[in-house]
């Protein structure tokens, strides 16, 4: 038996969305049954852990996750783990206004009759979306959702039928909102695992500017704040561009400069480690040790004697 294209496919050259729900939830507690829509949906978590299952075959909810789910392809998700809500978003879609289909639904079983893949037979381009998306820029997927939603705001969870703006120029603003979230899903479908955006790679490079710059400890919560990124976002994306967490990144930095006083300006031991930071001399030591691999006298000593490269910083693991 065929497996069914779980895979969405869009119409590129003739895509003018009709939007039939855009919504927020934010605290679901329950899982959901298996259903089959008959439109299209973007669903993306923002908050909780558990599993999708799509087509009988299963993938990981995390925050940063985006479903993308056809029309006649049956899904559900099971409860959150460890009782943490889920928090999602939802954006309900035809590829453009199809007569007969104003109210259809947006839960049940897609009926054949309406013909949910004709229109792919008008030929044109068209793109194939996978099931499951990693979004690396998750503010950027949030902020354009917002654009949808103010414009399409839905108050209630069993709305059956589309309520777009009145006004022309509103609902072509409204489609366009939804075609910059497509742009941004294709765009994140097709990068290569791993490649950050440009405003990531922004973000962490203030990050490491600011770790570079600043001789005591930093929590990594506070050095997301000053670059507007979270915690866990920060923390992925510094591994990604620097192939370690800002935590050890900023360790290196501080022996980097340890190493600095005590050859250059030949300062004790104890001074080095008050200014840079650290609790204790014992605290800084064994801290030096980790990174250039002998404790700080011990280094110092060996460079005295112009052993440069038998200790280079960096050599054992943080």
């Amino acid at each position: 038996m065929r497996a069914p294209d779980t895979c969405m496919r869009l119409p590129i050259d003739r895509l003018a969305p009709y939007v039939r729900i855009a919504a927020r939830v934010a605290a679901l507690t329950r899982g959901l049954g298996e259903r089959i829509l008959a439109d299209h949906e973007l669903l993306f978590f923002q908050k909780g852990r558990g599993r999708f299952t799509i087509a009988g075959r299963e993938h990981e909810i995390v925050p940063g996750a985006l479903f993308i789910l056809p029309p006649g392809v049956a899904h559900a998700f099971s409860a959150p783990e460890a009782g943490r809500p889920y928090a999602f978003l939802s954006v309900h879609f035809d590829p453009w206004f199809i007569p007969g289909r104003e109210r259809i639904g947006h839960l049940g079983s897609a009926d054949p009759e309406l013909g949910l893949p004709a229109w792919l037979a008008d030929g044109g381009e068209v793109a194939r979306l996978p099931p499951r998306v990693a979004v690396r820029d998750p503010r950027l997927y949030e902020r354009l959702f917002d654009a949808v939603h103010r414009r399409f705001p839905m108050r209630d969870l069993v709305l059956t039928g589309a309520a777009l703006p009145d006004a022309p120029d509103e609902r072509l603003r409204l489609a366009g909102a939804v075609i910059d979230l497509i742009a941004f899903v294709l765009a994140e479908a097709a990068a290569p695992a791993g490649r950050l955006t440009p405003r990531q790679l922004e973000a962490v490079d203030r990050a490491a500017a600011i770790l570079a710059g600043h001789a005591g400890a930093m929590p990594v919560a506070a050095l997301a704040r000053r670059v507007g990124l979270s915690r866990p976002h920060l923390a992925r994306c510094f591994v990604l561009r620097h192939g370690i967490p800002p935590v050890r990144f900023h360790l290196r930095q501080r022996i980097a400069r340890a190493q600095d006083e005590l050859i250059r300006n030949r300062r004790p031991i104890k001074t080095v480690a008050d200014l840079l930071g650290f609790a204790s001399v014992h605290q800084f030591t064994r801290s030096f040790a980790r990174v250039a691999g002998l404790p700080p006298a011990a280094w110092r000593a060996l460079r005295e004697r112009g052993a440069d490269d038998l200790v280079p910083i960096g050599r054992a693991p943080v």
